[in-house]
């Protein structure tokens, strides 16, 4: 299975939460992230893939293109509703809006939201369970799934065929080696990180990066990998979805036999 290209979409606000920001601790206030490759802190401009639309103040396809991980099962997604009308493309949504003349509000895990911003800060918490929940190591058997305790030993004695363990859509046959791979996909999950630029500035503080950018006048950009964008909620979506894609990728390379993208 090949782990490919996803996101990209949406607003600057307070800060991002301590899952997707280290501490500003004080090596961090004293050298922020090495200032003087700022490239190689944020490597790309290109906010936009598969045509996706980087601009926070349109509809941005950014959050729907889910690329690969969209064959994920269970995996959260935002829909964009027009009247009584539901879709997963905000380009579709924008064209119904404008041809109906009608607002477009945001559906996150069934709860509707009319601005953006919020629709997006909500997506982002959903993906950051989604990631909880998929690196939890689970029983199987041929008929049976369940979160494992004591090693599952209460789901073994119940299955009727051969019990496993399943870890995202993996399966081993030994727990050891389930707890193992899971223990690496986390720590490959949060070794995605965001970083901030102010100029050609790179920090990993947001509170040294704020003070810069209302001393300079300049915008914060946030960076996740070689993609950045001046919208923290986008930032927010991308940073989930890399962390996800991360996760995934470690998982392939666990050692355990491929069930399924589902």
């Amino acid at each position: 299975m090949t782990i490919r290209t996803i996101l990209a979409g949406i607003v600057l606000s307070a800060f991002v939460t301590s899952t997707t920001l280290g501490q500003c601790d004080e090596k961090a206030k004293a050298a922020a992230c090495s200032k003087k490759q700022a490239s190689a802190c944020c490597a790309g401009d290109k906010a936009a893939k598969a045509g996706c639309n980087a601009d926070a103040k349109s509809a941005s396809c950014a959050v729907a293109c889910s690329g690969d991980l969209a064959q994920l099962k269970g995996l959260p997604q935002m829909e964009y509703q027009v009247g009584d009308q539901r879709v997963s493309c905000p380009k579709a949504a924008a064209e119904m809006a404008k041809a109906q003349n009608a607002e477009i509000k945001f559906v996150v895990a069934d709860k509707t939201f009319a601005d953006e911003n919020e629709a997006k800060a909500a997506y982002a918490d959903a993906l950051d369970g989604y990631l909880n929940e998929m690196l939890t190591v689970r029983c199987t058997s041929e008929d049976e799934a369940a979160t494992c305790r004591a090693h599952g030993a209460n789901v073994a004695q119940h299955a009727k065929g051969k019990s496993g363990y399943r870890l995202a859509s993996f399966s081993f046959d030994d727990r050891a080696a389930a707890d193992e791979a899971a223990k690496k996909a986390r720590q490959a999950a949060d070794g995605v990180e965001m970083k901030l630029m102010v100029g050609g500035e790179c920090y990993n503080c947001p509170i040294r990066a704020a003070e810069a950018a209302k001393k300079s006048g300049q915008k914060v950009d946030y960076c996740v990998g070689k993609d950045k964008t001046a919208c923290q909620a986008t930032a927010r979506v991308r940073l989930a979805t890399e962390r996800i894609r991360a996760a995934l990728a470690a998982c392939e390379q666990s050692g355990g036999r491929l069930v399924s993208n589902t």
